[in-house]
Order: structure tokens, then sequence, then C-alpha cells
């Protein structure tokens, strides 16, 4: 039941993205913010994929054997953790990397390099779960409400979020003479003065 609710979330996030990607065709940069839309839109529906095919417990399962036929399965803390700190340092690399871009953006353009980068936190996230290791797995899995939950459903909506509030917001990018752009004046028919 989870898994559908998930792979759903992600597809109507991917519709949202790809929205967004078609209503900023309209801007005076359309194939530049289009299209970093629609990488979004793919990556959620590649996370949909993901989900439905169960890629992930499928890649967990092969490094478990290949653990256990290399005989490095009973010292696998020894190999999780460097591992798991080069996440920690990787994801904080890039919470810096984000609150830099994301403090120079204003308006549509925040919004998306919000959404981009939630996306993006999708890889550490990843990691953390293929390390299985057992500290950081009783933080993901343990509980009635789980923290992989939390933070997957989190990074989704908070994508979704944006995409609905960029196609929201009014751009004053957008091109001259198109809906919504600041030049644009409704056309009003002229009459000639009558004798």
């Amino acid at each position: 039941m989870i898994t559908y609710a998930a792979i759903g979330l992600y597809l109507l996030t991917a519709a949202l993205c790809c929205i967004a990607a078609y209503c900023a065709r309209k801007t005076l940069s359309p194939q530049h913010r289009s299209l970093r839309w629609g990488i979004v839109s793919a990556a959620f529906i590649a996370l949909a994929a993901i989900r439905f095919f169960a890629v992930e417990e499928i890649v967990r399962r092969s490094l478990r054997q290949a653990l256990r036929q290399s005989q490095l399965y009973a010292d696998r803390a020894e190999v999780q953790g460097p591992l798991l700190v080069a996440a920690a340092i990787a994801l904080f690399i890039m919470g810096m990397a984000a609150w830099h871009h994301i403090s120079r953006t204003h308006g549509p353009q925040r919004y998306l390099a919000v959404a981009e980068m939630a996306a993006l936190a999708f890889a550490p996230l990843f990691a953390l779960r293929l390390l299985s290791l057992h500290s950081v797995d009783q933080l993901l899995y343990y509980g009635p409400v789980k923290g992989n939950w939390l933070i997957d459903a989190g990074l989704t909506l908070l994508v979704a979020g944006c995409a609905l509030l960029a196609l929201r917001t009014p751009d004053p990018r957008r091109k001259p003479g198109t809906r919504g752009s600041r030049t644009h004046k409704p056309h009003r028919p002229r009459f000639r003065d009558q004798p």
C-alpha cells in the first residue's frame, strides 16, 4: 500500500513539474528553465519506476550477496563506516551549495532551485538506505512513523509545492505580449468619431 502511494505521489509531482516546464517556455529563457523543470520531472518518473520494480531492494540484496561471497559481510561495518562519513560530507557540501544557489535566486527561479536541490537530496538518502548500517537503519525504519517515509514524502511534497508556486507566481521575465507579462495590454477596439 505504501509503495503504491509513493508511486502515485512521485507521478503527481512529475506531472506538476512537467506543467511547470511547459509554462516556462513562455519566459525570456525558455530552453534553460523548461529543460531544468523537465529534468526534475524525469527524475521523479525514474523514482516511480525504481519503486515499482523494487530496484533498490534488488541492489541491496546484490550488495549483501557480494559481501558474503568476498568474506566481508561480518566486517561490513568497517566498509560501511567510511562510506557513511563520505555520504555525510557529501550531504553537507550539497546543503551549503544549495543554500548558496537558492539565496541568489528569487521568484519562480527560487522555486526551481529549491525543487532541484530537493530532488538531488534523494541521492544521499538512497546511499544511506543501501549502506544498511544498523545505527542508520534504526533512524530510517524503526518506529510507528518511519523516518524514511517522512524524509521521502517531505522531499517529494516540497518539489510538488515548488512546482505549484512557480505556476502561480507572476514571472517578471515573462515574454512581452504573453498573458501574465507586465507589458501585456488587452486589446481595445478603437472607434472612429461619429460626424
